[in-house]
C-alpha cells in the first residue's frame, strides 16, 4: 500500500492540496485540517472573521470551507500540537500573548457579545467581550467528513 492509498491519518500529516490534518473532532466524524501556518497576526475577533471571509473568498489552498474553530476542535488541536507538521503551527512560548487563539464560541444573554479563546501553553481559556481591543491569534481550519482514502502528500 503506497502512502498515498493510506486509511490511516495521524494528526500532523501533510495532505496533497497543502494542508494538514489535526485529527477528528470528538466523535470522529469528521476531519479537522488547518494552514500549514499561523496567520502570525494577532487581531481582535472581528478582524478574524474578515480575515476567514477573505480566505474564503481567495479558495485559500483550494477551499472556500474556511472557519474560525470551536472550542472543542482548538482544544483537540491543543492536546495534538507537537505531532508531525502541527508542530510548526503552534506557538508555545510561557507568557507570551502568542499562544492565545481564538475560538468561534460565544457566550450569550450579555447586552453586548462574548467571545473565546484557548491558551495553547497551558490550556487556560478566557472569555472577552467582543467590542474590546483584544487580539489572539487565529488558525483557520477546515471541517470534512471523515473519509477511508484521504490524499496524503
Amino acid at each position: 500500500m503506497t502512502k498515498q492509498e493510506s486509511t490511516t491519518l495521524k494528526p500532523g500529516d501533510e495532505m496533497a492540496d497543502g494542508t494538514i490534518f489535526g485529527g477528528h473532532n470528538a466523535d470522529g466524524t469528521m476531519c479537522i485540517y488547518l494552514m500549514p501556518l499561523n496567520l502570525s497576526v494577532a487581531m481582535t475577533f472581528n478582524e478574524a472573521a474578515q480575515t476567514v471571509d477573505q480566505l474564503n473568498q481567495l479558495k485559500s489552498f483550494g477551499h472556500s470551507d474556511w472557519e474560525i474553530p470551536n472550542r472543542d476542535v482548538l482544544l483537540i488541536l491543543s492536546k495534538n500540537q507537537e505531532m508531525g507538521a502541527l508542530r510548526e503551527i503552534f506557538s508555545k512560548v510561557s507568557g507570551k500573548d502568542t499562544n492565545w487563539q481564538w475560538s468561534s464560541e460565544q457566550l450569550d444573554g450579555f447586552p453586548f457579545t462574548i467571545r473565546h479563546g484557548v491558551n495553547f501553553f497551558d490550556l487556560s481559556e478566557l472569555w472577552t467581550r467582543a467590542t474590546n481591543n483584544n487580539r489572539l491569534y487565529l488558525q483557520p481550519v477546515r471541517l470534512e467528513a471523515s473519509h477511508p482514502h484521504p490524499k496524503l502528500k
